[in-house]
């Protein structure tokens, strides 16, 4: 068995679900967990810098595309919105069309070219594992 969270009948409840139905659940637990690890880092470092903001992750129920979360709207710190206030809402979270618009504008042409960025990505410091900005990661022939 295993301890989830779960809308039923418009509340949340704490139920214990058999762990074949927790699979994704139990997946996502440690996805979560391993990225929790990552913010937890990069907060280390921004508190080094005297930097007062903090990173955190959303709720796991925060924007749900598939799962029992999914046709529920939640905001990310995992607080129940309603339709009406997600639509109005939504926008102080997740990319606007206009935030879209301005992604494509400056997106100006694909780069493909080993050791060249796009203009609106900034060069590592160092390639990967030590290897030169410049190697070929991927390589591209048929």
């Amino acid at each position: 068995m295993y301890e989830l969270e779960v809308a039923h009948d418009g509340t949340l409840d704490r139920r214990h679900i058999p762990m074949r139905t927790a699979m994704n659940e139990v997946l996502r637990d440690w996805y979560v967990g391993d990225c929790q690890a990552g913010v937890t880092r990069w907060n280390k470092l921004i508190e080094r810098h005297g930097i007062s903001d903090r990173l955190r992750l959303p709720d796991r129920k925060f924007n749900r595309g598939i799962g029992m979360f999914s046709s529920l709207h939640f905001d990310p710190l995992g607080q129940p919105l309603t339709d009406d206030e997600w639509e109005r809402r939504r926008h102080e979270w997740l990319p606007s069309p206009q935030d879209r618009e301005y992604l494509l504008s400056i997106m100006n042409e694909p780069v493909y070219e080993a050791g060249k960025f796009a203009n609106y990505i900034a060069p590592p410091q160092r390639g990967i594992k030590g290897l030169p900005l410049n190697f070929e990661y991927v390589r591209t022939e048929a």
